[in-house]
């Protein structure tokens, strides 16, 4: 007799954009790889708020950002909310400056509206923001002593938490 097979439970985590190499290779996957036991997931789904690759925050005005690129983000982004059981805010922190402040605020307003229109009530951030993983070992390490815990593991649990998802409160927009 075969074991029962175990439920699915999907990480949505809505990123900036996508990076140049191998994305599974990054610290950024490792980190939301170790998120998953905190949100109780077993399979980890990311989408992009702008979904074209760059090498950084400063590379990513070098890119072209058009209708095409907006609608491919949009599409993907609301697939992955329509069927995860779990919804991460993780683009991060740092003002977007440039030709594209407005295209990310308007997909950041877009994905916030969708969320919550979905009957999203909650969504998990790292203590209270959208800070991109690839920040979190260093937001939540030993030296900073903003969370207890022997292991990166143990202080992320203490960190990424759930917030609740309001329409008319204040969004959480990156640079904020």
């Amino acid at each position: 007799m075969s074991e029962p097979e175990t439920p699915s439970h999907t990480l949505c985590a809505v990123l900036l954009n996508p990076p140049t190499g191998t994305p599974t290779k990054t610290p950024t996957h490792k980190n939301l790889i170790s998120a998953l036991s905190v949100v109780r997931c077993n399979l980890l789904e990311v989408v992009n708020l702008l979904d074209v690759p760059s090498k950084g925050l400063d590379t990513l005005g070098e890119v072209h950002i058009g209708a095409t690129e907006i609608m491919r983000s949009r599409e993907a982004i609301q697939a992955s909310i329509g069927h995860a059981n779990e919804l991460l805010f993780a683009w991060g922190t740092s003002a977007i400056r440039g030709k594209h402040a407005t295209v990310l605020a308007e997909q950041i307003a877009w994905t916030y509206r969708l969320a919550f229109d979905s009957g999203i009530c909650e969504v998990w951030m790292l203590a209270g923001a959208p800070r991109h993983p690839s920040r979190w070992r260093q937001y939540v390490g030993p030296q900073k002593m903003r969370v207890k815990g022997n292991t990166f593991e143990d202080r992320l649990a203490q960190a990424l938490m759930r917030y609740p998802l309001c329409c008319d409160s204040k969004l959480p927009v990156a640079g904020q």
